[in-house]
């Protein structure tokens, strides 16, 4: 049963969960047989993963249900991971992962931590356990937190459950909200190196040639508007965009007709990209804090 459990050790927390699952079948089938009226032999969830911590604490983490809910809430973290038999482990590992970077960057935190091995009084260091990944460490204030008052002084609240659900519906809003602020920033980036790239070959004296005119030279470049002398009819101006975007002029630049198949469908929708960007920006606003 404990081999079958430390090989997970490495895994996902998914397969951890599947492998916590077989082994408290097993355990709870040999109480049965040979405990059946004793509950001191009774594992569950925080028992087991604390075989798995105990075996290799880099990589895993002890959970305890009551101390871990009081401290997400402390830390505002409303992923629900369940309860009882329900339990996600792949949520928990989230928050502990969290917990974990933000103790990578505190300074402080690290010096207290580092002074427990200077005044543990043993003569060789390698007889304490590393914690490298400070999955220990992340435990301790998970457990202590609670066991020792140490929230005192922190005003944090503890939402009900359909609290809890509303603020993870709107977590999880914020994200998608997010992502979509993100691609159309994205977008917007890829059409402003578009525009760069028009601007850039329609410098004054290039040639182009134009569907109707013929050929003519650019005299000047606005940005937003190109002025173009033809030989028989003189100075037109044209919008850069819609010129380019749908063909009207073509600069003669090596390489021209391949770029400008890449850039041309950014060009067309140059409008809707602005404005949806102008629009996930504004939607995005509301569910930031969710995020913070």
């Amino acid at each position: 049963m404990f081999r079958d459990l430390f090989s997970v050790s490495e895994e996902s927390a998914t397969e951890k969960q599947k492998a916590i699952q077989r082994f408290l079948e097993k355990s709870h089938t040999l109480r049965d047989e040979h405990f059946p009226d004793s509950f001191l032999y009774n594992d569950d969830l925080h028992s087991v993963t604390g075989y798995l911590f105990l075996y290799d604490p880099d990589h895993n983490y002890i959970f305890k249900a009551t101390h871990a809910q009081i401290f997400a809430d402390c830390i505002e973290f409303y992923d629900d991971w369940g309860t009882g038999e329900n339990v996600n482990l792949s949520v928990y590992y989230r928050m502990c992962d969290q917990v974990v970077a933000a103790i990578k960057e505190s300074k402080e935190l690290l010096a207290t931590d580092a002074s427990r091995f200077e005044l543990s009084g043993m003569e060789n260091e390698s007889e304490l356990y590393p914690d490298s990944e400070k999955h220990i460490l992340a435990f301790d204030l998970i457990y202590c937190c609670s066991t020792y008052g140490l929230f005192d002084g922190i005003t944090f609240v503890r939402p009900k459950s359909k609290e809890r659900q509303l603020m993870q519906e709107r977590k999880e809003k914020a994200i998608r909200l997010f992502k979509a602020l993100e691609d159309a920033k994205n977008k917007a980036a890829e059409l402003e190196n578009a525009k760069a790239y028009v601007n850039a070959v329609l410098t004054v004296g290039t040639i182009v040639h134009h569907k109707k005119y013929g050929d003519g030279t650019v005299k000047r470049n606005g940005g937003t508007t190109v002025v173009i002398e033809f030989p028989e009819i003189g100075e037109k101006q044209f919008g850069t965009i819609i010129a380019i975007a749908n063909g009207i002029i073509m600069p003669e630049v090596s390489g021209y007709a391949e770029k400008i198949e890449e850039y041309r469908d950014l060009l067309k929708k140059e409008n809707s990209i602005i404005t949806g960007l102008s629009y996930a920006e504004k939607e995005f606003v509301p569910y930031s804090e969710y995020l913070e």
